[in-house]
């Protein structure tokens, strides 16, 4: 690590690390939020979708009696 021969790194390098590594992280945020909305999307189209099935079914029963 600090043996001798070794480049030092620029502190240029250093600030586009952190930038990069700042990136990364906020991609991944956005990434997993994204995932979520989508899965609630998913899961609120099933819920609505079995929702008006009920719905029609007691219409159905309602109107035979």
């Amino acid at each position: 690590m600090f043996a001798p021969g070794q480049e030092q790194i620029s502190k240029e390098e250093i600030k586009a690390g952190e930038i990069e590594a700042s990136q990364t992280v906020q991609m991944a945020i956005a990434g997993g939020f994204l995932l979520y909305l989508c899965k609630s999307s998913i899961w609120s189209t099933k819920h609505r979708k079995s929702r008006q099935l009920e719905t029609s079914q007691r219409r159905a029963q309602w109107t035979e009696s």
